[in-house]
């Protein structure tokens, strides 16, 4: 159980002395670690009201360093994802590509501004990506994930004051804050001012907005059109739109909820990658289930269809492997060994192998 308190302690050693506000974590089991927060600026005790607060924040920490381990750990997979990937893009006859619908919105040259928010932010001008060095700095980048996220609502000077400078009053930002948000206004739009009415960032009743009235494509939009459908190659061209987790390298700089968004995305991307294992064959179905496991490692239903094909296949030896990958998942990630995981196996090791 996680709890924060006051700490009038004597403590021994000096640096310690400073402390005001102690909330100790539970990061793994016999693994261990504390939020130490000194006093306020202003010198005012921490009220219960501020006690709770960081109890929340600290369970989010907890839920974040959970997060950061299973991602960590995926890398023991990667090679073997990455080896089927080849295979599969190898298979010019049985290859699934996108309709014409589909194929338009990759399409970058005619569309004035594309940006893609599922993996690592970019933003395209004219199908050229900006470059780094374009950006001017990483607060820029920030701010235009963070009105994204936010969508039609915005975010006062405040709330993104907060975001950006968390560790500074807002009046001490005001400076900084406008040369962020001309950055990334000459970002979207090189040539004008920003500020004009067909500018891609607005602000409305003291909130600015990334305005989606303009003409541009938003990878996440068609990601979402298209894994909903019941036609293949739509299902196929949104997998193809996701590079990774939404705004990848950037949510542990976001607000906390912006974690929920990212787990939307990435359950609708599981359920495409399902879907189209379960209408292939093959090498196909091998290498959708092979990036399903790279975010659900222990999945038992990716498994057992790995396991049983190869089966059914004769190739033991391939059945075998994938039970030694599955084996080592469900220690890493602390998985149930369920019946039917053990029944699977058991035909695996059984003479018959069937």
């Amino acid at each position: 159980m996680i709890t924060a308190a006051l700490s009038p302690l004597v403590l021994a050693d000096r640096p310690w002395l400073n402390i005001a506000l102690i909330c100790p974590i539970t990061m793994a089991p016999n693994r261990y670690g504390i939020v130490a927060m000194g006093e306020k600026r202003n010198g005012e005790s921490f009220s219960f009201g501020e006690i709770a607060l960081c109890n929340s924040l600290v369970r989010q920490l907890d839920t974040i360093e959970q997060i950061i381990h299973v991602r960590c750990s995926r890398t023991y997979y990667l090679e073997a994802a990455q080896m089927q990937e080849n295979v599969l893009r190898g298979m010019e006859e049985k290859e699934i590509t996108s309709n014409d619908q589909i194929l338009n919105h990759w399409e970058y040259q005619d569309t004035p501004l594309a940006i893609r928010v599922l993996g690592p932010l970019q933003v395209f001008r004219q199908g050229e990506l900006v470059s780094e060095m374009d950006w001017g700095s990483e607060k820029a980048k920030i701010l235009l994930a963070y009105l994204l996220w936010k969508g039609s609502v915005g975010a006062t000077r405040a709330e993104i004051s907060e975001v950006l400078w968390p560790d500074r009053f807002v009046e001490e930002t005001a400076n900084v804050f406008h040369v962020t948000m001309h950055r990334l206004r000459r970002v979207l739009q090189p040539g004008g001012t920003g500020k004009q009415r067909n500018g891609y960032i607005q602000c409305k009743r003291k909130h600015y907005y990334f305005n989606a009235d303009l003409p541009h494509w938003l990878d996440v939009t068609t990601f979402q059109q298209c894994i909903k459908s019941n036609h293949l190659p739509d299902i196929n061209a949104a997998v193809e739109l996701f590079r990774g987790p939404y705004l990848d390298g950037l949510t542990w700089l976001l607000p906390p909820e912006v974690e929920i968004q990212r787990r939307h995305f990435e359950r609708l991307y599981v359920d495409g990658l399902r879907r189209l294992a379960a209408h292939t064959e093959g090498q196909q179905s091998v290498a959708y289930l092979e990036k399903l496991l790279l975010i659900e490692p222990t999945d038992e239903a990716a498994y057992s269809a790995l396991v049983l094909g190869h089966l059914a296949r004769g190739r033991r030896d391939l059945a075998q492997q994938h039970i030694a990958r599955w084996q080592q998942a469900l220690i890493e990630f602390e998985g149930e060994l369920s019946p039917g995981i053990q029944s699977i196996w058991k035909k695996v090791d059984g003479k018959n192998g069937h």
